[in-house]
């Protein structure tokens, strides 16, 4: 059996049953972290733009696009929801494939569950195999040689994740599964030249992927073959034209058995995972030190090679998009104003020339120390020196967030809320949140996806 089979059987035989009561409550905390990241963006300008010029087209009523007033077609609300759910750059990261499964999965689910009247142990099994097959795609790929060729692999793997979660909704038998995988692969694309010039195109990845996957599952139960040989054919297949350091066997290792996706960050940092380990030691340094802003003269930081490839392109920021991928920019954000959320990156915040001048004295340097851990620890060591000649050091491996330093439940709630309170209200917020933790026991997904409707 080829990989993309071997995953067609999984997809196809899974059952919640399978996995003990870890694996479901991680996939509810999935469900409720990229759920709330992308009500929390419902209001973002761009987005709300991009549904407004989308609702001119699509008069079709349904299925629910989150925190707006109108329904439309199942291609438009999945593209929407998966936008959304990357827009402010706090949803999760799975290290080691480097990869925003939520962002795919989590729409592409709650959109066609909710078509199709799926009940929450249905959604849950979609989740799983989704998230499951997305990561191991993404972690297939070869992380560094995948990432360094410039290819985004939420967009690439996406379209997998997003094909195993509907196929599983849909019902498709195993070798209408492979077809979908097959024609998944074939659509697989996105590209980082985004941060050659703050264009803002990233959030597109995941709805593009999540589009991509629903469209192969159709033509799948239309008849259409998708190749088994997706992955590894030896002209054009996927793999070997995207890396050089791709992995068949990590694929299929303990599939079924063990499950990846459950060693996911979740990110209290509105910006690129890259960037947390450096916000993370600056803040731990201003906790434990009366270090004063005015007196800092350099800050070095030393991190892993990909960081720098895509988060130290540029030390002033010239509009929010780039902001979300400078480190500089992340690291003085946080030295002033003591966090990092979604009011540090707007078109005013990010031109503080406080800010800016704090930015500016950051250097980010390669440690091949860091370099050779990742993508299993994302790293750094930064160094504030003073004016006065003190040093400051501090070195993070596990920010907070990852899995070996996790967010509480009770922050995982406040971030929910703090997200989605602003969109729907507390006593809605509240409810949902109720209803998600409780989602095994939902007999129709519609009684969630209807709460995600705002009244304008």
């Amino acid at each position: 059996m080829t990989p993309t089979e071997c995953l067609a059987e999984f997809i196809y035989s899974f059952k919640l049953d399978d996995v003990n009561e870890m694996i479901i409550e991680k996939a509810k905390e999935n469900i409720i972290d990229t759920l709330g990241t992308g009500i929390g963006a419902s209001t973002d300008k761009e987005v709300d733009d991009i549904y407004k010029t989308f609702k001119i087209y699509d008069k079709t009523n349904s299925s629910t696009v989150w925190g707006k007033s109108s329904k439309m077609s199942i291609f438009t609300a999945v593209l929407l929801n998966a936008i959304m759910s990357h827009t402010l750059e706090l949803d999760d990261v799975h290290k080691k494939s480097k990869c925003h499964a939520g962002t795919v999965v989590v729409p592409t689910a709650l959109t066609i569950g909710e078509y199709l009247g799926k009940n929450g142990k249905e959604i849950l099994e979609a989740v799983i195999v989704g998230y499951e097959t997305m990561v191991r795609i993404g972690m297939g790929f070869g992380v560094s040689s995948h990432r360094l060729k410039g290819w985004h692999v939420t967009s690439t793997a996406g379209t997998f994740g997003a094909a195993a979660t509907a196929s599983k909704l849909f019902r498709l038998d195993k070798q209408q599964i492979v077809s979908a995988l097959g024609l998944a692969g074939t659509q697989s694309s996105g590209v980082w030249a985004f941060t050659s010039d703050g264009a803002t195109n990233k959030k597109f990845h995941p709805g593009h992927a999540a589009v991509c996957g629903v469209i192969s599952v159709l033509l799948a139960q239309s008849g259409m073959i998708g190749s088994a040989h997706i992955l590894d054919a030896a002209d054009g297949g996927l793999f070997p034209a995207m890396s050089d350091e791709y992995n068949y066997p990590i694929i299929l290792q303990e599939l079924g058995k063990e499950y990846s996706f459950v060693e996911l960050d979740r990110k209290p940092y509105a910006c690129c995972r890259s960037m947390h380990p450096a916000i993370n030691a600056v803040l731990n340094i201003m906790n434990r030190t009366s270090l004063n802003l005015d007196e800092i003269e350099c800050i070095n930081i030393k991190t892993y090679k990909i960081a720098i490839a895509q988060c130290g392109f540029t030390n002033e920021p010239k509009n929010v998009a780039e902001a979300k991928f400078s480190m500089a920019y992340g690291v003085a954000v946080a030295l002033i104003d003591g966090k990092v959320l979604t009011e540090q990156f707007n078109d005013e915040r990010i031109k503080d020339t406080k800010i800016i001048t704090v930015a500016k004295k950051v250097k980010l340097v390669e440690d091949k120390v860091f370099t050779d851990m990742y993508p299993e620890k994302w790293g750094c060591e930064v160094e504030i020196i003073t004016t006065n000649g003190k040093k400051y050091l501090e070195r993070v491996e596990n920010a907070k967030g990852d899995p070996l330093n996790p967010l509480s439940q009770e922050e995982i709630k406040e971030k929910f809320m703090g997200l989605s309170v602003p969109v729907l209200g507390k006593q809605a917020s509240d409810c949902l949140h109720g209803r998600l933790l409780d989602i095994e026991n939902v007999n129709n997904i519609s009684v969630v996806t209807n709460m995600l409707n705002k009244e304008e």
